[in-house]
Protein backbone atom coordinates (compact mmCIF):
# COMPACT_ATOMS: atom_id res chain seq x y z
CA UNK A 1 0.00 0.00 0.00
CA UNK A 2 1.25 3.46 -0.60
CA UNK A 3 0.70 6.72 1.40
CA UNK A 4 1.10 10.21 0.61
CA UNK A 5 1.56 12.77 2.84
CA UNK A 6 3.16 15.32 4.97
CA UNK A 7 5.38 14.77 7.91
CA UNK A 8 4.09 10.58 8.21
CA UNK A 9 7.33 9.15 7.93
CA UNK A 10 7.26 6.39 11.21
CA UNK A 11 9.85 7.90 13.48
CA UNK A 12 10.27 8.13 16.85
CA UNK A 13 11.07 5.99 20.03
CA UNK A 14 7.28 5.93 21.68
CA UNK A 15 5.81 2.60 21.81
CA UNK A 16 2.43 3.94 19.92
CA UNK A 17 4.98 4.64 16.83
CA UNK A 18 4.17 2.41 13.47
CA UNK A 19 1.83 1.71 11.31
CA UNK A 20 -1.64 -0.92 12.22
CA UNK A 21 -4.80 -2.42 10.24
CA UNK A 22 -7.71 -2.52 13.04
CA UNK A 23 -10.36 -5.03 11.66
CA UNK A 24 -14.31 -4.26 12.83
CA UNK A 25 -13.96 -6.45 15.62
CA UNK A 26 -11.14 -3.91 17.17
CA UNK A 27 -8.37 -6.72 16.21
CA UNK A 28 -5.07 -4.89 15.80
CA UNK A 29 -2.37 -6.19 13.18
CA UNK A 30 0.78 -3.81 13.23
CA UNK A 31 2.90 -4.08 10.29
CA UNK A 32 6.30 -4.73 11.40
CA UNK A 33 9.26 -2.16 10.49
CA UNK A 34 10.76 -4.90 7.57
CA UNK A 35 7.01 -4.58 5.68
CA UNK A 36 7.97 -0.64 5.10
CA UNK A 37 9.56 -0.79 1.88
CA UNK A 38 9.59 3.30 1.76
CA UNK A 39 9.78 5.44 4.95
CA UNK A 40 10.27 9.15 3.50
CA UNK A 41 8.21 12.27 4.91
CA UNK A 42 5.72 12.41 1.92
CA UNK A 43 5.80 9.01 1.23
CA UNK A 44 5.21 5.57 2.79
CA UNK A 45 5.29 2.07 1.16
CA UNK A 46 4.39 -1.16 3.16
CA UNK A 47 3.35 -4.54 2.55
CA UNK A 48 -0.27 -5.42 3.93
CA UNK A 49 -0.10 -9.13 5.45
CA UNK A 50 -1.26 -11.87 3.74
CA UNK A 51 -3.22 -13.24 6.46
CA UNK A 52 -5.54 -10.35 6.51
CA UNK A 53 -8.97 -11.08 5.47
CA UNK A 54 -10.69 -9.00 3.07
CA UNK A 55 -13.00 -6.08 4.52
CA UNK A 56 -13.29 -2.61 6.75
CA UNK A 57 -10.47 -1.17 8.28
CA UNK A 58 -9.01 1.56 10.17
CA UNK A 59 -5.42 2.36 9.27
CA UNK A 60 -3.59 4.06 11.94
CA UNK A 61 -0.33 5.96 11.25
CA UNK A 62 1.62 7.13 14.63
CA UNK A 63 4.61 9.52 14.74
CA UNK A 64 6.64 11.15 16.28
CA UNK A 65 8.46 12.79 13.46
CA UNK A 66 8.33 17.15 12.62
CA UNK A 67 9.92 17.60 9.72
CA UNK A 68 13.42 17.49 10.26
CA UNK A 69 15.61 14.24 10.82
CA UNK A 70 17.10 16.16 14.36
CA UNK A 71 14.46 15.46 16.89
CA UNK A 72 11.16 14.14 17.26
CA UNK A 73 7.84 15.43 18.58
CA UNK A 74 7.10 14.97 22.13
CA UNK A 75 3.88 13.74 22.25
CA UNK A 76 3.12 11.38 19.14
CA UNK A 77 0.23 12.26 16.95
CA UNK A 78 -2.07 10.09 15.37
CA UNK A 79 -3.52 9.98 11.64
CA UNK A 80 -6.37 7.26 10.84
CA UNK A 81 -7.98 6.21 7.62
CA UNK A 82 -10.84 3.79 6.51
CA UNK A 83 -9.60 1.52 3.77
CA UNK A 84 -11.47 -1.44 2.36
CA UNK A 85 -9.45 -4.35 1.64
CA UNK A 86 -10.49 -6.71 -1.11
CA UNK A 87 -10.02 -10.37 -1.89
CA UNK A 88 -7.01 -9.80 -4.22
CA UNK A 89 -5.26 -7.82 -1.70
CA UNK A 90 -5.60 -4.62 -3.46
CA UNK A 91 -7.90 -1.99 -1.93
CA UNK A 92 -9.98 0.82 -2.94
CA UNK A 93 -9.93 3.60 0.08
CA UNK A 94 -8.00 6.91 -0.78
CA UNK A 95 -4.11 6.86 -0.22
CA UNK A 96 -3.53 10.04 0.48
CA UNK A 97 -3.69 11.23 4.22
Amino acid sequence: LTLTGKNIKVAGDDPSVGIALIASDDTETKIPAGAIGVNQPSKLVFVIPATLAAGDYTLRLTTQFKGDNISFLKTPRTLTQAIHLTEDGETDSPSEI
